[in-house]
């Protein structure tokens, strides 16, 4: 009887309204699973006239049989393409906006751009140059999957543990042949946050973590190539 009691109190109805009022109003923490389609596993399209390599950091690394970079010394990295996953655009078709789209895919391709050319300019080995026709060696960059865990533009806020992932697509080739050389593709993560908690996500912080990852990009590529010179 002193169950049904409690049960039928009403300062016990109101702890139930205010618990569940609570759950509605929470800030949902995006775990952001990638979906089957998304599959990091998948086959890229590689120039046939490559051959699989080894490599301790990158997911896939093709390069021309017997290849060696020494000589080639100035570097053009041309405009990166880039593409949010599959995944992404049908998840966020409805709470963001065409024009974030368009401008994010901009922001972030000048942002990939601005890394490979920061870790080539640091080389001692190679220089960027602006003009391809000036170049031995052509960056052909693609921003690929791009997952934004949580959107800038999005209508609810979100709590996340990493701002998302995004796949690397480079293509290097011989500036005046133009044949292929070398192809970098790397699927990754950003990083997870400092603490054990998750963090509320915004332009910048998003911003700021696929900027530390395009940088890690960068420099593995740079070093890549620099191994390949000697």
């Amino acid at each position: 009887m002193k169950i049904l009691e409690r049960l039928f109190h009403p300062s016990y109805h109101a702890i139930c309204v205010l618990a569940g009022l609570a759950l509605c109003f929470a800030a949902p923490v995006s775990h952001a699973t990638p979906k089957p389609e998304d599959d990091i596993s998948r086959t890229p399209s590689v120039n046939q006239s490559l051959e699989e390599v080894s490599h301790k950091f990158f997911d896939k690394v093709y390069a021309k049989q017997n290849l060696s970079l020494s000589g080639a010394t100035k570097i053009y990295v041309g405009k990166v393409s880039a593409s949010f996953s599959k995944y992404w655009e049908r998840d966020h078709r409805t709470d963001v906006t065409r024009r974030y789209k368009t401008s994010t895919l901009e922001r972030y391709s000048r942002l990939l751009q601005e890394q490979l050319n920061n870790a080539i300019e640091k080389s001692e080995m190679y220089e960027v140059v602006n003009n391809a026709a000036e170049a031995d060696l052509i960056f052909q960059p693609a921003l690929n999957r791009l997952n934004i865990f949580a959107p800038d533009d999005f209508i609810g806020k979100s709590l996340v543990f990493q701002a998302g992932l995004a796949e690397l697509d480079l293509l290097v080739v011989d500036a005046r042949s133009n044949e292929a050389l070398i192809h970098y593709v790397d699927n990754r993560d950003t990083r997870y946050t400092a603490s054990s908690r998750p963090v509320r996500a915004n332009r910048a912080t998003n911003t700021h973590d696929f900027k530390m990852l395009m940088k890690k990009w960068s420099v593995r590529v740079v070093k890549d190539m620099e191994l390949r010179a000697q």
